[in-house]
């Protein structure tokens, strides 16, 4: 509010300026219509520039179209100087010299050029000052949004890490009361998910190979929950996983709640599909649901957290779909990953 009044005061200044100007330059003319020529210059000077910086720009140059910009602004510029020349100043000239307004294009053949270059200079200074505004604007606007996103995806992702953690200790804690002679392995392979949770989730992006290499521990350590359940986990890359980057920690949400949700019976099954090129990546996981667990009421915090998390990395550039019914649960996850 206060640069808006601000804005308005450095109008007003300026206007004043130049209306003072105009009346102290008519005291220097020896002619009866000097003093009504520079009121008329004046006010047309007022209805260009404010028709240019209130229409021409904010409808043409703000929005980018340059060329009904610029033809807009110079058809402007002609009109308003075309009506100063040919039919105020005549009339001017008619009603207070008493003479022919003939006369009046002899007189001053030659002003039509001070005319559009007094315009121009006007209309030019002030849809540049409107527009070097409005970029100064937008980008202190993009630092600030730039800022609160990356805040946002650190605070999501710092929620998966507790939440995958906690689920990861009690996996540990049945390993360890079941005196489970694989415990050790699955220790290591404990370790080896929490190390790369802790090392690579506050970094952008990672390749593809380290995530799946992070998944494949995850799945050792959840294959703990379920004893007949047919679990397949494949993925076909086009190009090398290396090469593809990809922001981490993006699948193990949706891995946790198949292993936890999937029923133990024989006939229960998991399965975790991966197709990924340079370009574009498809993930689909599906889980049988067991009598057991389909009456478990989900808080849905990891499912909210990942979903505002890809909102963010991939704004209109992914398309997650998810699938529940009776006997089963799919999740269809689309990624464009140059957009990352």
């Amino acid at each position: 509010m206060k640069k808006k009044k601000l804005e308005i005061a450095i109008h007003l200044v300026f206007w004043c300026i130049l209306g003072y100007y105009f009346v102290q330059r008519s005291q220097f003319r020896f002619t009866t219509f000097s003093y009504p020529h520079e009121i008329a210059t004046f006010i047309v000077s007022i209805a260009l520039v404010y028709t240019c910086t209130l229409f021409c720009y904010p409808k043409y140059g703000r929005e980018k179209h340059y060329t009904a910009f610029f033809a807009t602004y110079f058809s402007t510029l002609f009109l308003f100087s075309a009506i100063e020349f040919f039919i105020i100043y005549p009339k001017i000239h008619a009603f207070i010299a008493r003479t022919p307004e003939s006369e009046h294009f002899s007189y001053y053949r030659w002003n039509i050029i001070g005319i559009l270059s007094r315009n121009f200079i006007l209309s030019a200074l002030f849809t540049l000052a409107i527009a070097y505004r409005d970029t100064v604007r937008r980008l202190k606007s993009s630092d600030k949004n730039a800022a609160k996103l990356k805040a946002e995806i650190s605070a999501i992702r710092d929620h998966m890490n507790f939440h995958m953690f906690f689920n990861h200790m009690n996996n540990l804690y049945s390993i360890a009361s079941m005196n489970n002679d694989k415990c050790s392995s699955h220790i290591g392979h404990l370790s080896d998910t929490m190390r790369y949770m802790f090392q690579y989730s506050q970094q952008e992006t990672v390749s593809l190979a380290d995530e799946i290499r992070c998944m494949q521990s995850l799945i050792e350590l959840e294959k703990l929950k379920v004893y007949n359940t047919e679990i397949n986990f494949k993925v076909d890359c086009i190009s090398s996983p290396e090469n593809i980057l990809i922001p981490p920690l993006l699948f193990e949400t949706f891995i946790n709640n198949a292993f936890k949700y999937c029923g133990q019976e024989a006939g229960d099954f998991i399965s975790i599909q991966m197709q990924a090129d340079e370009k574009q990546l498809n993930f689909i996981c599906k889980n049988s649901i067991g009598q057991k667990n389909a009456a478990v009421i989900s808080t849905k915090n990891g499912i909210k957290s990942i979903t505002e998390r890809l909102r963010l990395l991939f704004p209109n550039t992914h398309h997650l779909e998810l699938v529940p019914s009776e006997e089963m649960y799919m999740v269809k996850l689309q990624l464009k990953l140059n957009a990352v």
